[in-house]
């Protein structure tokens, strides 16, 4: 019974992570381009906190 519940929920943490993964590079790499390659502290400290809450998305899909 509790893998009926769990499998959807780590389906869609998989899947988030993974948008957020893409999606967040995307934004990222089109910083980097208006910026000319120097985007601010912040943009950088962003961006690395959303990597690694992929990862933990993605991670935490892979444990269970």
């Amino acid at each position: 019974m509790n893998e009926v519940i769990w499998e959807p929920l780590v389906a869609g943490a998989y899947f988030l992570g993974m948008l957020t993964l893409v999606f967040g590079m995307i934004v990222y790499l089109l910083v980097l381009r208006d910026t000319r390659g120097h985007p601010p502290v912040w943009v950088k400290m962003a961006f690395g906190s959303v990597f690694l809450f992929a990862l933990v998305l993605v991670a935490l899909s892979h444990l269970s």
